[in-house]
């Protein structure tokens, strides 16, 4: 046996949820609230110090990598020979 759901049914329904959403809002006390506001804050503020920690990580890196970067040409350099006409090593600093 199939059940047919009027409009009216639908409707009550939906009035139900929302009474029952209404009350439970209604009875959330002030202070859960808070709760909820202050984990919400405290979460963006540790996401916010992830971010900041893995930017100033990567700053600390720079350094080496343009250590890197100047063994890696002065070696390109030395190994080409008369391909580049004798430049000589360059130090970036």
């Amino acid at each position: 046996q199939k059940k047919i759901i009027t409009f009216q049914n639908t409707k009550s329904l939906l009035n139900i949820k929302d009474k029952q959403r209404l009350i439970q809002e209604l009875f959330t006390s002030e202070s859960s609230r808070e709760e909820v506001k202050l984990q919400l804050c405290n979460k963006a503020f540790n996401t916010k110090d992830g971010t900041n920690r893995a930017n100033q990580e990567e700053i600390l890196y720079w350094p080496i990598y343009k250590k890197n970067f100047r063994v890696q040409f002065n070696e390109f350099i030395k190994n080409s020979g008369d391909k580049i006409s004798k430049k000589k090593e360059y130090d970036y600093r």
